[in-house]
């Protein structure tokens, strides 16, 4: 270290002679101040996220009746039945809504609009004996 930037001891120039400088203590305080700032931008980004999320669900749930929607299911774990609309316990995927008198109770299925089912690209196809090829 060059004398300009630290005296005896190992404390910058600028400390007060009077104040005792432990150098581990304000590296701990650095790494605690540095923590916190992470922590509070991973909060801050999720809760944008969030809010981000649940007003473009706002949107297609007004096109909804939620008095005909019976419990909310994952589409990959169909076991998860819950109330509310949320995410997957398993697998935090959006739960599916399950309309009252679908069918089978005990098997839920997803119904795609129109939009969604050209954005997701589904295809369809009669079942038909064919020859396999490799």
């Amino acid at each position: 270290m060059s004398s300009n930037s630290s005296s005896a001891g190992g404390r910058p120039v600028s400390w007060p002679a009077g104040l005792v400088y432990r150098a581990w203590k304000m590296w701990l305080v650095r790494v605690l101040v540095g923590a916190a700032v992470l922590v509070a931008a991973f909060l801050l980004g999720g809760w944008v996220l969030v809010r981000t999320s649940t007003s473009d669900q706002g949107v297609s749930a007004k096109t909804q009746q939620p008095d005909a929607v019976q419990y909310w299911t994952c589409s990959m774990h169909p076991q998860i039945k819950l109330p509310e609309k949320g995410q997957c316990p398993i697998c935090f995927m959006d739960l599916v809504p399950v309309q009252v008198g679908s069918g089978d109770e005990s098997a839920p299925q997803l119904s795609l609009s129109e939009r969604a089912r050209t954005l997701a690209r589904v295809q369809t196809a009669p079942v038909a004996l064919r020859e396999m090829t490799h």
